[in-house]
């Protein structure tokens, strides 16, 4: 049994169960010589663990808003403008997305976004069944500091917290514990990570899977001195702090199946149309840059090879007919391999040998409708 007072009670009662899937009763606890509400579990009165099933909402599901089609479009045309809505209109609650087509809405939403991040977020878009225009993944720029000042910006490709729920509820069904994602107490700062930091602000999250009993915990945090993204939409450092702490978690209790080198934010307040943000907390890595775990890295750029392979393969090209493509002007690189000579190219023929390289999967892909 677990002490509460009755509002709170009230609310456990109807959004979660215990640990062991039975439900909460909520009868005062005099019988048991305690001074207050109880939250009772159905099956045994020896329990104490709290559990909130997730769940996707109608937003998350493939296909929702066919029954609110109208509304939909309302929404894409305020945030898009009438001709952007329009020429995407096709894409609408599509989870299938092709390489080519997901690049096709990043660029009309995104137009300013490097080819690069273009890329890895079509990549990411592909591989997961995510769509951009479903809010599950945005590209943003962030201003990139030295020495406290603004240099530069980088952009990056991010997911939504509920991008993470979604892949991982495609496959799993499982539950947060103990009332998480919340604030970390100084006991568990103690325990975890061996002393109480105050210079930042720590969260913790607990799920289980239900089908198997594995438990998972994240910990996740913000600098108290950096101000979050959104703050003046009621974005908070603690809300920053559970969110990493969630996606930790899920990254622990379900390996390999999220994506990684990924940062992750809360959707509720990211602008659709990307305006240079805050720069990511020092450490953090802010974005995709890996989507797999090979790249060409040359002088300032990275090529990934999945990619690069299944260009290869779309365009039926062999080793020996992009060693002579990178051959000619205007890249004039060689080697003994795709990779050596890829990895001869500075930055701006690297953007262009990308740039050159979609432009005629776009142009093969266009020709099998004609």
């Amino acid at each position: 049994m677990i002490p509460v007072d009755y509002e709170e009670g009230k609310r456990i009662v109807d959004t979660c169960t215990c640990e062991c899937g039975a439900a909460f009763t909520l009868p005062w606890g005099g019988t048991w010589g305690i001074d207050s509400y109880v939250l009772k579990c159905a099956k045994d009165i020896s329990h104490n663990r709290i559990a909130r099933p997730a769940s996707l909402g109608p937003y998350d599901i493939p296909g929702w808003n066919l029954s609110t089609l109208r509304g939909r479009r309302e929404q894409m045309t305020q945030e898009l403008g009438k001709e952007k809505a329009t020429k995407l209109r096709k894409y609408e609650g599509v989870v299938s997305l092709t390489r080519m087509q997901a690049m096709e809405i990043l660029k009309t939403i995104w137009p300013k976004a490097p080819e690069f991040e273009v890329l890895k977020a079509a990549m990411i878009c592909h591989q997961y069944g995510l769509n951009p225009l479903m809010k599950h993944l945005f590209l943003i720029p962030f201003k990139r500091k030295e020495q406290g000042k603004v240099v530069g910006e980088d952009w990056v490709a991010v997911l939504g917290i509920k991008t993470n729920r979604l892949i991982a509820q495609r496959c799993h069904n499982y539950s947060y514990l103990d009332l998480t994602p919340r604030r970390m107490t100084d006991q568990e700062q103690e325990k975890v990570l061996g002393e109480v930091d105050d210079s930042r602000v720590w969260a913790i999250t607990m799920i289980k899977d239900v089908d198997t009993g594995a438990k998972a915990m994240g910990v996740g945090s913000w600098p108290k001195d950096e101000v979050p993204y959104g703050v003046e939409k009621g974005n908070t450092k603690l809300n920053m702090a559970c969110i990493r702490s969630e996606r930790q978690a899920l990254d622990r209790q379900y390996p390999g199946e999220m994506p990684q080198g990924i940062e992750v934010i809360d959707e509720e307040y990211v602008p659709i149309e990307g305006k240079s943000l805050i720069s990511l907390p020092e450490g953090d890595t802010g974005g995709a840059k890996e989507i797999s775990a090979e790249e060409i890295e040359g002088e300032g750029f990275h090529i990934d090879l999945t990619w690069l392979e299944e260009s290869k393969k779309d365009l039926k090209w062999t080793d020996e007919t992009m060693l002579s493509f990178l051959a000619s002007p205007p890249y004039k690189v060689s080697g003994k391999s795709v990779t050596e000579a890829l990895n001869k190219l500075t930055r701006e023929q690297a953007e262009d040998f990308v740039k050159e390289i979609n432009a005629r999967l776009e142009k093969q892909q266009a020709s099998l409708f004609e």
